[in-house]
């Protein structure tokens, strides 16, 4: 991480879309979770449809046609009687794998279809502002390639699809033109690295389980997320923070998996959650010297600074090699660290080797959602004619809800224009 200005793994063409492990989450149909809000704007069998079409759109794009998780009831099931011991609950979907290398492929492809279909598309374009008269979009103001010179397009229809890392600028516009909105909670936790050989046979069965518990003491809720087998921890950028994530590539493998432990803390009384947490993810960096920090679990239950040496005579090798070694406590709250090591612990009992302290943490692992315009079943704001989608402008978590939020607004804008 070189703390560029505009982060290039966050921002631009498929955002950090490009840059992750490319997993595609498709529902069972039983299953809304991973629908996220959608429910709000669609029926399940019409949200089903959207995600059929959208999984086609990456098909035709070169997405893998294999579905992982063909043994992945068995799995749950040969678990199931040691999470409910330990109050964890368990679940797999059927995920379309596409690896870090494989998604650009597919992003890039799709990204060519566009242009090819005659519609305009500007790289290295900041939009500075939007134009608002008497309660009506009129069009957005931008500047290209650095330049400060302000530009001008006019349109009575905007769509906001700015993905996580545009959550400020989605702040923002909010306030500047008072767009109704709400705060959602903002998730905050670490990227865990351990030996492959620890969740290989969850990986083969079903490639990623979702794990989620509330925590007894804190009522916080804590899960796990974008689970990276053979896989790298990597660094991505916002604003000023140097956050973690984790990617899988097709052509190069670790030894180890990594995979995000989160919690969504309640933040009691704190009026802008996000403001909250990023302070926090500040504090870690600058224990890291502007990086993020790593540090062995062993190490973080007793209040103890890792140290170069110790990770070089470390069972686990980090994948991040530009991880600053040092102490995560004194960058989290208290109770965000109650709840890590309480949650760790809980499917230590569930995955034997999971909770040992050669096991590395990596801070700070930030999902900002936090401020989301209200809009309305056809995705419209309190602006006439501004529309909010996606990661950061609208209700979804994920790059496949956001897909199908996208197709939902086109199919609208196409029957308006």
């Amino acid at each position: 991480c070189m703390h560029c200005k505009v982060c290039s793994i966050t921002h631009g063409s498929s955002g950090a879309g490009a840059f992750s492990d490319g997993k595609v989450l498709l529902p069972n149909a039983a299953d809304r979770k991973v629908m996220g809000n959608l429910g709000d704007l669609m029926s399940l069998s019409e949200s089903l449809e959207l995600f059929n079409e959208a999984d086609q759109i990456l098909l035709a794009h070169g997405a893998p046609n294999v579905l992982t998780g063909a043994r992945g009831a068995e799995y749950i099931e040969s678990i199931l009687p040691f999470a409910k011991m330990v109050d964890v609950n368990v679940s797999f979907r059927p995920i379309r794998a596409l690896g870090s290398d494989g998604a650009q492929d597919v992003f890039l492809s799709l990204q060519n279809d566009i242009i090819n279909r005659g519609v305009n598309v500007f790289f290295d374009t900041e939009v500075v502002d939007i134009i608002v008269e008497e309660n009506q979009v009129t069009g957005v103001k931008f500047r290209q390639n650095g330049i400060n010179v302000i530009e001008i397009a006019e349109s009575r229809h905007v769509v906001m699809a700015v993905g996580r890392a545009g959550i400020n600028w989605i702040n923002t516009m909010c306030k500047r033109y008072e767009i109704e909105y709400h705060s959602e909670e903002v998730d905050l936790g670490i990227r865990f690295e351990l030996p492959r050989s620890v969740t290989r046979e969850m990986d083969e069965a079903l490639y990623e389980c979702k794990m989620r518990a509330t925590i007894e003491a804190t009522g916080d809720e804590v899960r796990t997320f974008c689970h990276c087998p053979k896989g790298f921890v990597s660094v991505e950028g916002y604003g000023d923070i140097s956050a973690v994530n984790g990617q899988s590539l097709k052509s190069k493998e670790s030894r180890n998996t990594n995979l995000a432990i989160l919690v969504s803390p309640k933040y009691n009384g704190m009026i802008d959650p996000l403001k909250s947490a990023l302070l926090n993810a500040e504090l870690i960096n600058a224990l890291g010297k502007g990086q993020p920090v790593v540090q062995r679990l062993e190490d973080f239950r007793n209040f103890k600074p890792t140290t170069f040496e110790g990770l070089e005579h470390n069972w686990v090798k980090p994948t991040l090699k530009i991880a600053q070694p040092g102490n995560l406590a004194l960058g989290l709250s208290a109770e965000h660290a109650y709840d890590l090591l309480e949650f760790i612990d809980k499917i230590g009992f569930i995955l034997p080797g999971f909770a040992d302290g050669d096991n590395l943490m990596y801070g700070p692992e930030i999902k900002p959602y936090s401020i989301v315009p209200v809009t309305s079943e056809e995705c419209e704001t309190s602006i006439k004619g501004l529309y909010g989608i996606g990661d950061g402008g609208g209700p979804t978590h994920g790059l496949m809800p956001a897909a199908v939020n996208g197709l939902y607004l086109g199919k609208i804008l196409v029957s308006r224009m």
